[in-house]
């Protein structure tokens, strides 16, 4: 398999996703596993970023082909078959949690999770809500061909792309988006999407990562710092 290079991969500045501003302070100029990465502050309304960054074709190549690899040398994990159910399971035992937690939210139908992994949460949700029609959409090749395998129906494509070709029924009755926000390289597109494509009555859920906490625990900015995270 080809090795991955960041250092090679096209790049492209990006203004701030919420203002548009483009005055930033500079936080950090190397990532987790050191790697040339920029990390800036909107001036005006305070997002954290990447920019530059990846294009979305590199994005999507990334996650592709070389996403759980990656992820599995910077973490010191081997990148097993192991590595990946261990996923799944973990992220079952979540989204049961989650159907418990929200389930007088829950509605039946149409329910979409974005950046749904390997499936798990999505298979944990309908544990507790059988009536729920689940639905992932996950950029790594890897987690959603072993989504689709276990019979979480999953598309694989970055949200930018799936957004452009939604297939699905045209409402939702519930959106989920675990810890993926900060993947996303349009998120005000996302919740703007998600707005529109929930029905009347329909909910948003979202688990996001607290990055303050993220650097204050590991004890720099550049330690909390993520090529798949263009914002925190």
């Amino acid at each position: 398999m080809e090795i991955f290079s960041y250092d090679s991969t096209p790049k492209e500045e990006v203004s701030c996703a919420i203002c548009s501003g483009r005055s930033f302070f500079t936080l950090s100029k190397i990532s987790k596993n050191n790697l040339d990465v920029r990390t800036v502050m909107c001036k005006k309304c305070g997002l954290i970023f990447i920019t530059p960054r990846m294009t979305a074709k590199s994005y999507d190549d990334y996650y592709k082909y070389f996403y759980r690899k990656d992820r599995s040398e910077i973490k010191g994990t081997k990148g097993t078959k192991g590595d990946i159910e261990q996923n799944f399971k973990g992220a079952l035992r979540f989204g049961r949690a989650l159907g418990v937690l929200f389930k007088t939210f829950l509605h039946p139908g149409l329910t979409i999770d974005v950046g749904s992994s390997t499936g798990g949460v999505l298979a944990g949700l309908k544990e507790v809500e059988p009536r729920l029609n689940i639905f992932g959409v996950e950029p790594s090749l890897e987690e959603s061909e072993y989504a689709n395998v276990h019979g979480i129906k999953t598309t694989r494509a970055i949200f930018e792309d799936f957004v452009r070709e939604d297939k699905t029924p045209p409402l939702a009755a519930n959106i989920f988006c675990v810890q993926s926000l900060n993947h996303l390289l349009a998120p005000c597109e996302f919740l703007e999407w998600a707005y529109l494509k929930l029905e009347n009555g329909g909910h948003i859920f979202l688990v996001v990562k607290n990055f303050l906490h993220q650097v204050r625990r590991a004890g720099s900015i550049s330690a909390g710092v993520q090529i798949d995270h263009p914002y925190m």
